[in-house]
């Protein structure tokens, strides 16, 4: 039967990307919102909710959910570089650069 953790995961996950493939970002939003409700502590399921709004056109969206995500692990790198080039593109250009010098710094 497997980790349902790790099945509901990887159903939702592919159901997304379909989702996005056929350009449906609203749908795709609406099922990262349930990942989100089912995983409110892991900040890979924020990331990826981050990232479908901004495909929406939710801006003001995108950033809490961001800023959610760094919360809950503030030492993902592809989590902080993807919220620095959000920034980067609202031209917070000193805040992009913070996120991105935190993330050089902490390279072994």
């Amino acid at each position: 039967m497997g980790d349902p953790f790790a099945n509901y995961w990887i159903l939702y996950s592919e159901l997304i990307d379909k989702l996005v493939a056929h350009k449906d970002f609203d749908e795709a939003v609406r099922c990262a919102e349930r990942l989100t409700a089912h995983y409110p502590g892991l900040a890979l399921a924020w990331m990826r909710y981050a990232e479908l709004l901004l495909k929406a056109n939710q801006f003001d969206r995108a950033d809490c959910a961001f800023e959610r995500a760094l919360v809950l692990d503030s030492k993902h790198p592809e989590l902080a570089l993807s919220y620095a080039r959000r920034l980067k593109d609202k031209k917070e250009f000193l805040k992009a650069l913070e996120l991105t010098t935190e993330i050089c710094e902490r390279r072994p």
